[in-house]
């Protein structure tokens, strides 16, 4: 499923209306289906509130409202202004609102009675304001949102509170701290909004669920959409099991380069995990340091000492960077030699600070990072805060900067091509914030790397296996143990053909 930012699905929605698709038919279809997603989730008693605000948001909200009341549902509207302020569509359903009824109340005009309607109501349907606002949410959207947020904590278990299309505020200008309503439900109207996705702002949208509209495929193509919504289970497009008649290097040779003193676990895990995610030999180089640990540690593994690597091109068809690695400056010229000799690879981890300091970048075609937000802004010489503030953006730009493949690793994962696609994968699974995930998920692109996947086709493969893993392992025990998700993906492989 196609992701779309503000102005894109503003050009879809303008190009659709030029087609011969009236603004006004646009709207009726959206708060329809909208309100079948909502009354599929609510109690047959329950009473809803609906908060409209002045533009085509706020006319989606009129229109499940009328749904909602004619379907018996006790219905209330709470708007920001009065009907000769809303746009012409909406302004239209208002004047249908009124013909059949429904209570309305104007905020400015009684916002303490407003504020009990909100407070006494079991369901309150966002309608305030889409993702075409610049900047913070205004009076009285702002205050009104305040009261639904307070309405809600006052009796969080009785409530569900949606969101039309985006919660009011989040849109792609929104940052920490903007007032901004908080769903449980977001319908996100013709298609799901990148603003939704930005790791900062996924909190308040709850499900989101893509309410589907009557747009012509072609407009899609118009619009020049570069940004999907990758399913956690995508990997099975790709990844299976080995054919019977396949041997050790038809399925591809993993190097790995990791560990160092007191951080053996992720070379361990980065290698274990390439090899059941279905590399047919992995072997790990490590420092003699920790050679004899990783040797006893390791059965399946070759591990060899760093200083028997071999200088000339290696008969490996991927290698992975940099899980445990270290970040002394001696790893500044054994990066660039290991990114010279490997046509792919995987750069993580420590190996990403030590990539961020080298002056002159190493040629990465071929190549995939995967940077947390802190080794991100690393890259980009930006703070942690901006790469969150603008998640996908960053993803992208360092996808330029270095000319390769980017998995921006988050609760929502943002994987970035130096084209400019971008690809998003809704992890939301907190158990797997957890030491040593990142480092399965390298050894999983590196496996995928060496059966012949392209590095974009490898990353967002890798990345749904991982989140797949991640579930299951969730849903077996409630926790999260990192040195169990290689074995879990290796059963999840063999059970994809």
């Amino acid at each position: 499923m196609r992701v779309v930012s503000a102005a894109q699905m503003q050009q879809i929605d303008r190009a659709a209306q030029s087609d011969g698709i009236p603004g006004i038919a646009l709207m009726e279809v959206a708060g329809a289906r909208g309100w079948t997603a909502v009354s599929e989730r609510i109690d047959a008693a329950a009473s809803i509130v609906f908060l409209v605000g002045t533009g085509n948001n706020g006319g989606d909200a009129l229109v499940m409202a009328r749904y909602a009341a004619i379907e018996g549902y006790t219905t209330r509207v709470v708007a920001v202004a009065r009907p000769d302020r809303l746009s012409p569509s909406a302004a239209l359903q208002a004047r249908v609102i009124a013909s059949i009824d429904v209570p309305v109340i104007v905020w400015d005009d009684d916002p303490q009675r407003a504020e009990s309607w909100i407070a006494e109501s079991d369901v309150i349907v966002d309608g305030l304001a889409g993702v075409g606002i610049s900047g913070p949410l205004r009076e009285p959207a702002s205050s009104i949102v305040r009261a639904a947020t307070g309405a809600h904590a006052a009796s969080p278990a009785s409530r569900i509170r949606v969101a039309i299309d985006v919660p009011s505020g989040v849109s792609d200008t929104w940052r920490e701290g903007d007032p901004a309503f908080c769903a449980d439900l977001t319908l996100a109207m013709g298609y799901p909004k990148r603003s939704t996705y930005q790791p900062r702002a996924r909190h308040l949208c709850g499900e989101i669920h893509a309410v589907a509209l009557p747009f012509a495929p072609r407009l899609l193509l118009d619009a020049h959409l570069q940004g999907e919504l990758v399913d956690a289970d995508a990997y099975r497009l790709i990844v299976r099991a080995p054919l019977s008649d396949t041997y050790k290097y038809g399925r591809g040779a993993v190097d790995v380069y990791g560990g160092s003193r007191g951080r053996t676990g992720a070379a361990i895990m980065a290698a274990e995990s390439a090899l059941r995610s279905g590399a047919g030999i992995v072997r790990l180089y490590a420092d003699e340091s920790v050679y004899p640990i990783l040797a006893a540690s390791l059965v399946s593994v070759m591990v060899i000492p760093t200083d028997d690597a071999p200088s000339q091109s290696p008969d490996a068809d991927a290698v992975v960077v940099g899980p445990g690695w270290g970040v002394d400056r001696a790893r500044d010229a054994r990066l660039v030699e290991l990114a010279d000799r490997y046509l792919r690879g995987v750069i993580d981890a420590d190996a990403l600070t030590v990539l961020a300091r080298l002056g002159t970048k190493p040629r990465l075609s071929g190549w995939v990072l995967t940077p947390h937000p802190g080794e991100l802004a690393r890259l980009l010489s930006k703070s942690t805060d901006e790469v969150i503030g603008g998640f996908t953006d960053a993803a992208l730009e360092a996808a330029r900067v270095y000319d390769c493949v980017v998995v921006a690793k988050s609760h929502v994962t943002h994987i970035a091509s130096p084209s400019g696609e971008y690809a998003i994968v809704d992890g939301m699974n907190a158990a797997m914030g957890t030491a040593g995930s990142g480092d399965v998920l390298a050894g999983i692109i590196g496996a995928l790397l060496a059966s012949g996947h392209a590095p974009w086709e490898a990353a967002r493969a890798a990345v749904s296996l991982h989140q797949a893993a991640g579930r299951v392992l969730r849903g077996r025990s409630g926790l999260f143990l990192a040195e169990e998700l290689p074995r879990v993906v290796a059963e999840l492989i063999d059970g994809s053909t």
